[in-house]
């Protein structure tokens, strides 16, 4: 996708229409589309080429859901940040590691990743 902010949304309801399709569970599908919107946004704004890779696929033997966001910037590695209270953003990443079973980053950091499974989330 073009590493224009308004793409978001579209990803995002694109990603809730194929994991429900695909029959993946109201709760994981609320947990992936709010990671899917954190790291394209971070990759968006952070990012330094032209492009965002998306990559989301269902593992239906294990109910899991894993989520792959490629900025194509080496070098520049997704780290959680814990900004003040007053501060509006920066908690991207810490929703993130609430949400997903187990997240991380890529050793040349371009890709920052996720898997999510049933039971995953706030809501454990």
């Amino acid at each position: 996708m073009a590493r224009v902010p308004r793409y978001v949304g579209d990803q995002r309801r694109g990603v809730a229409a194929f994991l429900r399709l695909s029959g993946v569970a109201c709760e994981p599908v609320d947990a992936v589309v709010v990671v899917v919107s954190e790291l394209l946004s971070n990759a968006v704004l952070y990012g330094g080429m032209r492009s965002v890779g998306l990559s989301v696929a269902y593992d239906c033997l294990e109910s899991k859901v894993h989520v792959a966001v490629n900025d194509r910037t080496p070098g520049l590695r997704a780290e959680p940040r814990f900004p003040a209270d007053d501060q509006e953003g920066g908690r991207g990443l810490l929703l993130v590691g609430v949400l997903a079973d187990e997240w991380g980053v890529s050793e040349d950091g371009c890709i920052t990743w996720c898997v999510i499974g049933e039971g995953s989330g706030a809501g454990r």
